[in-house]
């Protein structure tokens, strides 16, 4: 670490702490005397340098002073972790709102969430009804999630797990921006939603910053499938895909979107039977593309290639527009192991997928992944990991942008 001085453009000495690659850990600090003035300069003006950062140029650390608002990806984080028959706590460094777990080995997936209650799970790969643990099995906690039990499939003696944990926020509302008021928990990048089915065309407030780009909806009190919407399948009447199933678009449960696109604000559905039974209670997960965190997208199959995501994925899920299981590939496990969102089967190591920095490497032609002439979908999202990597790119871009402005030199 080292204390510098810079001149601000108002003629005021400021001291900063800053670390070995320039990072500003301090303003305002105590310090020997500068070549720019003496130290201690007082209390900056409230939100002075806000976001502003140091950072090296033509061999010079120069003060870049454009606020950049901190990166804090807290939207997603994959942990694994090892059954021990008993009790034990898991920590993925915030309070998860959907925690989705997954033996390595054979079991069902066991999917909770704060709007139901961690004492209610789902299973992706299967048809049936919410199912209620008394006494509960898992339980939330504040920098992650508790296993009460020694459930098979959350916490069996020396079995190996992964869990998949979003954040959705802190508070949950009722919103009324749809036609059918919902209960949403949202960070604006992904939402927790709860609404009761109407048979008629309706619509929903999600919650997000922005157009909903997957949309994954569930049925809490019957046996319907688990409906996927996404943007690269279209929201066209018909158009989605089953979460428990292989099938390519889905027809047989009648008009799910009402062949609307989700807007900023609401999901459109139809008198759908899997998704809008009138009175039944149906859980929805959404996701909105923010930049650096998620991204959802299509790609065409054949040979070696990477998928541009535009920031290094720590999780992503591929589905054939045939019929096809859903890979889910993290980088906890390793990027190359797979598991299927529909299959309770055991995972497989692939070697066909790299995590990169600015997406995923398809290695091979992979079936279900990367087969020649074949389109895929996909979703991918950041892990909060990958906050400092995200923060670099940031800083790059300004600096790109600011190069022809002139900056004040710290000497």
């Amino acid at each position: 670490m080292a204390i510098l001085y810079g001149t601000q453009s108002n003629g005021e000495t400021l001291p900063v702490l800053v670390d070995q690659f320039g990072n500003l850990l301090a303003k305002g600090i105590e310090g020997p005397p500068g070549p720019e003035g003496p130290p201690g300069v007082g209390e900056l003006p409230p939100g002075a340098f806000d976001g502003a950062y140091l950072g090296w140029e033509n061999g010079e650390l120069v003060w870049f002073g454009t606020p950049i608002p901190p990166v804090v990806i807290k939207s997603f984080r994959p942990v694994i972790y090892t059954g021990n028959g008993g009790t034990q706590s898991i920590d993925c460094g915030f309070s998860p709102d959907l925690v989705w777990i997954k033996s390595r080995q054979s079991g069902s997936h066991a999917l909770y969430d704060t709007l139901r209650g961690f004492d209610k799970r789902l299973y992706s790969n299967g048809t049936q009804p919410e199912y209620t643990y008394s006494p509960p099995a898992v339980a939330q906690t504040a920098d992650g999630f508790e296993l009460l039990t020694a459930d098979n499939d959350h916490n069996a003696n020396t079995v190996p797990y992964v869990a998949w944990c979003f954040n959705a926020g802190d508070t949950t509302v009722t919103n009324n921006d749809g036609s059918i008021p919902s209960q949403v928990r949202s960070n604006g990048t992904f939402s927790v939603v709860k609404y009761t089915g109407t048979a008629a065309n309706a619509s929903f407030g999600h919650g997000l910053n922005g157009p909903a780009e997957m949309v994954i909806i569930k049925q809490l009190d019957g046996s319907g499938f688990w409906v996927v919407g996404h943007k690269s399948l279209g929201f066209t009447a018909d158009n989605y895909a089953r979460l428990n199933g292989t099938q390519a678009n889905s027809s047989g449960g009648g008009d799910a979107w009402q062949s609307t696109a989700p807007t900023s604000s609401v999901v459109s559905i139809g008198p759908s039977n899997q998704l809008n039974v009138k009175d039944s209670t149906n859980i929805a997960y959404c996701w909105a593309k923010t930049p650096g965190e998620t991204d959802f997208n299509e790609y065409r199959g054949g040979g070696r290639q990477t998928i541009q995501t535009g920031f290094r994925p720590s999780f992503v899920m591929i589905k054939s527009k045939e019929d096809g299981n859903w890979f889910m590939f993290d980088n906890a496990r390793g990027a190359g192991e797979v598991l299927y969102a529909n299959l309770a089967d055991s995972g497989q190591d692939t070697g066909a997928v790299e995590f990169l920095d600015n997406g995923f490497q398809l290695l091979f032609a992979l079936p279900g992944v990367n087969e020649s002439d074949v389109s895929y979908i996909y979703a991918a999202f950041a892990n909060t990991e990958d906050a400092a990597f995200a923060q670099r790119q940031l800083r790059r871009q300004a600096r790109q942008e600011k190069r022809q402005q002139n900056e004040t030199p710290l000497r």
